[in-house]
């Protein structure tokens, strides 16, 4: 066992690499993933969309001496419910309509590995409790069956909900929140972090230039600028978007300018900039109005389906029904 511990410190620096920054928050985020990873505890991820929950996952498991074993990933919100129950635990051929082989479902994918349920928020209050016995018991039942089975697993929970929030609301069990919240891991947003954004732009580029051939890509100064000031409400996933479309946009030149940047971004940075001093909006106010403004526009091309939009803007629907209400944008 102190052969497998010193293996994981020897590895820990190469595996948190992908996770690029050096601020307060995300050296917190790092030291908080070395000193978990060795352990079997359970731990929730809360963060914003877009902060990078899987990363920190896939760190955990990487770092931990279940490596050797698969990581595997359910997102709940994209699995409609009468399924999820089936793939999570498995089902036995024959046990409902289309049912027309046998399922092992992910805890028997992850057996001696770890499983990471992401947007954990959007699991009904029937699988709740099926898989709270899950996690205490470590025992699984598959659909159709009538026995059940152990398996070894992991647990790695994100959420970007406010569980507790959610637990007062009689919306989510307490118990499995008391459960699944044995080590809390907070990712920290981007706005909070501008110190990180030139590094995360920069190995952006080296990635970018390798995999297109490219080569010597630069931003220029005035653009690193609004880069950072930038409040980045997808955090570094719209970022990193914004920045392969700049790539693709400068063509052959390698320098990113301003004419490179998104025209949404480009109209709230000029809105603010160019307006009377007196007249002139906070960052934050236009931020908050871009953000508005795609919702209500992605919210339009999707004829108001909300799980549709949802997964177009990188939201859980609890976290797209929450901008709905923030920005009274009920009648979509």
């Amino acid at each position: 066992m102190q052969g497998e511990g010193n293996r994981v410190n020897l590895n820990s620096s190469e595996i948190l690499n992908d996770m690029v920054g050096d601020s307060d928050g995300i050296r917190a985020v790092k030291e908080l993933i070395r000193r978990v990873a060795p352990t079997n505890a359970t731990v929730l991820i809360h963060g914003e969309s877009g902060t990078g929950k899987e990363l920190v996952a896939r760190s955990i498991h990487s770092l931990s001496r279940r490596d050797k074993s698969p990581l595997v990933t359910l997102n709940c919100s994209a699995i409609p419910p009468d399924l999820i129950e089936s793939e999570l635990f498995g089902h036995k051929k024959g046990a409902f309509t289309g049912a027309v082989r046998d399922h092992r479902g992910v805890f028997r994918a992850a057996h001696r590995g770890t499983l990471f349920l992401d947007e954990i928020e959007a699991m009904s209050p029937a699988m709740q409790v099926k898989l709270l016995r899950t996690l205490q018991l470590g025992e699984i039942k598959p659909v159709g069956e009538n026995v059940t089975g152990r398996v070894d697993v992991r647990v790695v929970c994100a959420t970007n909900a406010d569980l507790n929030e959610m637990a007062d609301r009689g919306d989510f069990r307490k118990d499995l929140l008391f459960r699944i919240n044995v080590f809390e891991i907070h990712v920290p947003p981007l706005r909070d972090r501008p110190e990180d954004i030139p590094l995360i732009a920069d190995q952006f580029l080296r990635r970018f230039e390798r995999a297109e051939g490219r080569y010597q890509l630069r931003i220029d100064p005035p653009v690193m600028e609004i880069l950072c000031r930038y409040e980045w409400p997808g955090n570094v996933r719209q970022m990193l978007n914004e920045l392969e479309r700049a790539c693709i946009v400068c063509g052959e030149g390698s320098t990113i300018s301003m004419s490179c940047l998104s025209p949404k971004i480009s109209r709230s940075v000029h809105a603010g900039l160019n307006a009377p001093s007196d007249q002139r909006k906070t960052l934050k106010e236009s931020v908050e109005e871009l953000e508005k403004e795609m919702v209500a526009e992605t919210l339009r091309e999707c004829k108001g389906n909300r799980t549709g939009a949802a997964k177009l803007l990188g939201l859980s629907r609890q976290g797209l029904l929450n901008k709905i209400h923030k920005f009274h944008l009920d009648d979509f």
